[in-house]
Order: C-alpha cells, then structure tokens, then sequence
C-alpha cells in the first residue's frame, strides 16, 4: 500500500547541471512531480513560491553546501518542518554531519536507484501523509518488531538497539516461523535477513503484502553484498550487512514512521 504521489512535489538542488538530469530520471516511476534548482538562492526562490513535500539537496555545492542549506532551512521557523534530505558522494560522517544540521535522512549517489526510489518513496509517503517526519525513535515505545534470522548474533544486535527506546523485538529463526506469525497482530515492523534458506525472501515479503493485516506492515531487509533485493520484491527499505548500528537504529526509525504513516 502506498500514496498516490502524483500530486507530491520534490525539490532536488545540484549545482552539477547532469545530475539535474539524470536524478530526475531515476525518480521518474514514482510518478512525483520535480523541480530542479542549481543553488541554494535558486531553491529558496522556488519555495518561497510554493512549498515541496520534500527537498534533496547534494552536500557539496559552491557558495551554500547542503548542510549549510538544511541548517539554513531547519533553522528558519517558516521552513523548519519541511522534510529535507542530503544526497552526496561523500563517505566520511556524512550521517553525522546530516544529523547535527537537522536533516531527516541522506542517501549516497552511488546508491542502487532501486533503493533511493525505496527511501525517496518512503519519505514522501510519510510527508504526504501529515505524520512528522522528525520522530525518534523513543517515540515508538510499546511498538513490538518482529525480526527473522538465522543469525542469532544479528538477532541480538537488533535486539540490543531497540530495547533502550522501549521497543520489544520477537524473533524467529527462518521464513517457516514468519508465516505462523501471519494469523496473529502484525508488529509495527518486519525486519528480514536477505540471507534466508532457499532464497525465501521474496515469497515471504509476497506472503506478507498478501495477508490483509499485515498489508501495510514496513519491511526492513538486512542484506550483505549481492543480497540486495531488487524492484520485484516487496520491501520498504534495506540495510547493509555488517549492522552499523547508528545506521541500523536511523533506518529502524525511519521505517516505523513510515509504518505509523499508513494506518
């Protein structure tokens, strides 16, 4: 289940005149409107026109980087709640940087276009829908996840990132235990080891998309490399294996948003 975005509208702000190009393209089955903005003084002309559901602005530009920028825009009491997210070549603490200007997520250029039309799709979902998309994820105690692996290791890890937010996280060893799962409450999120016995993946998150209740339930995969999962199978988003987990806890978070967002 998702929202109709043919009425949203995205800014993406590049000084870098091909990716202004080509990044709209990326984004194009989506079906959200885009504009394109090759500054900061250019973008700000542009929402001071009319409001995006969401920017995307690279990191580094000329004259206002994308952090000055996001500062800029989470700074201003007039803009502050709109949903802005850096994208970047950068490697190096750019999920730190991004958080201490208020940007609500970053994505890597280098990133596969299945998974930034997933992030992309899963912001606009949230803020099209009026749910805020600052929440942390302290905001989600009581939520139950519900998380499948046959690594107890990553098991244990997911557990010991969400316990201290008040978040109970049932497990399960393989795709067998899940589908029992699927006559019982869905949880607020379903987190997947891509790494399942017989590639069982794609039919569990199919069996899941299936079942009435548990229709709108997120899916969160952990995939090491060659595991990510492609356009055909039914998930929100992906994390790399090994679990970094700042960045395991941001895409948690982000993930119950937008869960909360489609109820």
């Amino acid at each position: 289940m998702h929202t109709d975005l043919s009425k949203a509208f995205l800014l993406f702000i590049d000084d870098d005149r091909l990716q202004r190009k080509l990044f709209p393209e990326v984004l194009q089955p989506l079906g959200v409107e885009i504009l394109t903005a090759a500054n900061a003084e250019n973008a700000l002309d542009i929402i001071s026109d009319r409001r995006p559901d969401l920017i995307l602005c690279d990191a580094v530009m000329p004259v206002t980087d994308g952090f000055q920028f996001c500062k800029q825009i989470k700074d201003d009491p007039a803009t502050r709640d709109l949903p802005f997210a850096i994208i970047t070549s950068l490697s190096q603490n750019v999920g730190e940087r991004s958080l201490q200007v208020g940007a609500d997520d970053f994505f890597l250029k280098r990133a596969s276009e299945d998974l930034l039309r997933l992030r992309v799709r899963m912001l606009l979902d949230i803020a099209t829908r009026g749910v805020s998309i600052g929440e942390p994820l302290e905001s989600f105690a009581g939520s139950r996840v519900l998380a499948a692996s046959a690594s107890a290791l990553l098991l244990s890890q997911l557990s010991l990132q969400l316990a201290p937010a008040g978040i109970q996280v049932d497990t399960c060893a393989g795709a067998g235990e899940i589908l029992d799962h699927l006559d019982g409450p869905p949880p607020a999120l379903l987190v997947l080891d891509a790494s399942m016995a017989n590639g069982l993946l794609k039919d569990v998150a199919a069996s899941v998309r299936s079942q009435p209740t548990w229709a709108a339930v997120p899916i969160l995969v952990v995939a090491g490399k060659g595991e990510e999962p492609g356009a055909e199978i039914p998930v929100n988003d992906w994390v790399t294996k090994p679990l970094d987990g700042r960045e395991a806890r941001r895409r948690i978070t982000m993930s119950l948003r937008y869960g909360r967002a489609m109820q």
